[in-house]
């Protein structure tokens, strides 16, 4: 027998743990223990009917959902820090919290399971917050990976206070989170300045902003609890921001690059734009706000939520751009395998048909989890995908969390029984035609008939008896039972039409870069405000030019764009456009990728660069193939220097050429060359960028050709070794005397 103590302070803290958690040498009776353990721990959920795989997948998976986080403190307190530094508390530090993934589920579902260890969760977000300087976005093991976006952990934060669960400094706990929404980070800065995230500010954009306008509703709702009005008007604001990657034309999230958006879009290709996922993926994305995304959908023609589900659910399988294995579990293009989607069965709910929410979410159970060792459909994520099938197993679901409100359908068995903390009970027991019959004809909470479609958290909490009366077909105009409780809009949504902050414009052109005079067109949600706008870069006003009609540039001009209405304005909009000289014209002769096409057949020409990220539009990719290309200046030039700016990325098989030859001719027949090797090291770290630039050339040329060798394979140290890979090009720098 081997015995193993672990800690993250030192060797003392592991032997002081073994000593305590496992002081003697009998396997057998540290085998019970934990049994008798673990028969506690599930046994706070006790479940009647359903088959005995239906029963085992249930317990399986409120095994993983109570398996992470993990205690990190040692015996006597002591724990390590965020900041390095080795610190004693109070109570249980913990580790690993994978926000990103579980506050849609399982922190929900701590609530009513572990509101004690809620409140450990939330001190230990505090701890780091005071020790490393801001509140988790994915932490692991005392370290911040931020390998997710969002700063959920304000939505565990929010939930838990609103439930009443507040054993924290909530004035701690609300400047923490404020902080995590006013860094200084490319993306936060230009979500807080223009109301969204535009690819050219940082990859993933559109997930980012739909993500933060939920967890600024989250802090909305967390200051309007403290009474901190003020606040929590500005977060509401801040939460209505998803309006301004909605596009009207195809009611869908969609890139924006230069003030307007990217174009083409295709729904279904997985692209930087979103995080693992693609169009159709975040197509509902606005848990805070259902009832004002039925809304737009239905303004703009495409016939509000319930049919942009229908179509989600129905569409093909397939997607395009660039492969993403964390989707999978796809229904149409809802793609359980991945957390984006989790709560767009449960909508259905809130747009008053519980019958198709019902279907779909059975779907789901029954086709996406077993009890064999491949039985979840995607990554477990430290407990979310089980989290979901517990609740939803349960009936129950809380689709934005900060709302104490649990959407509510017939269980998956007959009965079942929740163990609260406090020695309350929660029992509920379905009634009527048990099979085949998998819809709520009425409800009897504590004896109180009705038609419930939801359920407060409160009323879970307080201990009730619920009786569900089961049919096997939805009837929502049956005049023998209570109609069908109505819902009601999230917390400080629910007058948002009247109070959403005017959205912001969209500026839209051919190409960011042209040679001919190009028409400007600008536009806004909601078609009722006004738009203000400047050609000379100055800030607009009210008092500026009032769009009325598109307009036309012929030079190189910065279009400024600013919405209002009665009460406010809204943010300005900046697109820059560049005239090039129209002598000037290039053919390439090689294939860029489609997801990485920055301006398109001019992008290595049009003076536009990329920036340090190459996610964000700025870079054409090509993989696996040279590039060749051919410039006509126009007219016989004085040629001072060749060059190519590249980017390397050694993590994303993207690297330097090996080498770039450039040629040069008056004519196109007969050509001079010089060639420009690369010298830095393919496994170089990091984001690189690089001008491979000539000597002084001082030649005579209306024609400038382009070769640029691709690096060949991931080389044998590579953990991609043998595959191929990328460039990444902005530009093809030629220096002329004036």
């Amino acid at each position: 027998v081997v015995k193993v103590g672990i800690s993250a302070v030192s060797v003392e803290g592991a032997r002081k743990n073994l000593e305590a958690e496992v002081p003697g040498w009998d396997f057998d009776a540290v085998r019970l223990q934990a049994e008798e353990a673990w028969d506690k721990e599930l046994g706070r959920i006790e479940v009647l009917g359903g088959t005995p795989e239906q029963q085992r997948i249930f317990y399986t998976a409120l095994y993983h959902c109570l398996l992470v986080p993990y205690l990190f403190n040692d015996v006597d307190g002591k724990y390590r820090g965020h900041d390095g530094k080795v610190h004693s508390a109070k109570h249980d530090v913990y580790t690993v919290f994978s926000l990103w993934d579980t506050f849609r589920s399982e922190h929900p579902l701590f609530t009513i399971l572990e509101p004690d260890r809620t409140n450990d969760f939330i001190n230990t977000f505090l701890l780091q917050y005071q020790q490393g300087g801001r509140l988790p976005v994915w932490e692991l093991w005392g370290n911040e990976t931020d390998c997710m976006i969002g700063y959920h952990s304000v939505s565990a934060i929010a939930d838990a206070y609103i439930k009443g669960i507040r054993g924290f400094d909530a004035e701690l706990a609300l400047k923490a989170m404020v902080a995590s929404a006013m860094r200084d980070e490319p993306g936060l800065m230009a979500y807080r300045s223009q109301g969204y995230i535009s690819s050219e500010d940082q990859g993933e954009s559109v997930s980012r902003t739909l993500e933060y306008a939920y967890d600024d509703w989250c802090i909305a709702r967390m200051a309007q609890a403290m009474g901190k009005d003020s606040l929590a008007s500005a977060f509401f604001n801040r939460a209505a921001n998803w309006r301004n990657v909605f596009d009207r034309e195809t009611g869908f999230f969609r890139g924006r690059y230069n003030g307007g958006f990217k174009s083409p879009f295709d729904p279904y290709e997985v692209n930087f734009d979103y995080t693992e996922a693609n169009g159709w993926h975040y197509s509902a994305f606005v848990p805070q706000d259902v009832e004002g995304l039925d809304r737009a959908l239905r303004e703009a023609g495409h016939g509000g939520l319930e049919q942009r589900l229908d179509e989600l659910f129905s569409a093909s399988s397939k997607t395009t751009g660039r492969d993403q294995s964390d989707i999978s579990g796809l229904i149409g293009q809802y793609a359980h395998g991945n957390e984006p989607s989790h709560a767009m069965a449960w909508m259905y709910g809130r747009l008053g048909r519980p019958d198709k929410a019902k279907q779909t979410v059975d779907r789901i159970l029954a086709e996406f989890y077993h009890d064999t060792p491949d039985g979840l459909i995607g990554n477990e994520d430290c407990g979310q995908m089980s989290a979901w099938y517990v609740l939803s197993a349960l009936g129950l679901y809380q689709i934005a969390p900060g709302d104490p409100e649990f959407e509510l359908q017939a269980p998956l068995f007959h009965s079942y029984r929740i163990h609260l903390p406090d020695g309350k009970k929660v029992n509920v027991r379905c009634t009527g035609i048990l099979e085949g019959a998998r819809l709520i004809r009425s409800t009897a909470l504590n004896g109180q008939r009705g038609r419930l479609g939801n359920l407060p958290y409160a009323a879970l909490m307080n201990g009730m008896d619920l009786q569900i009366e089961l049919t096997p077909m939805w009837r929502p105009n049956d005049r023998e039972v209570p109609p069908l409780q109505a819902y009601k809009p999230a917390p400080g949504m629910d007058d948002a039409e009247a109070h959403y902050p005017p959205s912001s414009p969209v500026i839209t052109a051919s190409a960011p870069a042209f040679t001919t005079p190009m028409q400007i067109t600008l536009g806004t949600l909601r078609p009722t405000d006004a738009i203000f706008y400047t050609l000379d870069g100055s800030t607009p006003t009210r008092n500026s030019v009032r769009y009325t009609a598109p307009f036309t540039i012929s030079s190189t001009t910065t279009v400024k764009a600013m919405a209002a209405d009665a009460r406010e304005t809204g943010h300005v909009i900046t697109a820059r456009y560049t005239l090039i000289d129209p002598e000037r014209t290039i053919r390439v002769d090689s294939e860029w990728s489609s997801q990485y096409a920055a301006a398109g057949e001019m992008a290595l020409i049009d003076g536009i660069r990329g920036a340090h990220d190459w996610r964000t539009g700025g870079w054409q990719g090509y993989r696996g193939t040279d590039v060749t290309a051919t410039v006509d200046l126009g007219s016989v030039k004085t040629v001072k220097r060749l060059g190519l700016s590249a980017l390397q990325d050694e993590r994303s098989w993207i690297w330097f050429p090996a080498e770039v030859q450039f040629a040069w001719s008056t004519n196109g027949r007969t050509w001079s060359s010089a060639t420009v090797a690369n010298t830095v090291p393919r496994n170089a770290d990091g984001t690189l960028h690089q001008e491979m630039m000539t000597d002084a050339l001082n030649k005579q040329a209306r024609y400038i050709k382009l070769i640029a060798k691709n690096a060949g394979p991931c080389p044998p140290w590579h953990y991609g070794a043998g595959d191929t890979t990328w460039m990444f090009l902005d530009e093809l720098l030629i220096e002329c005397e004036e």
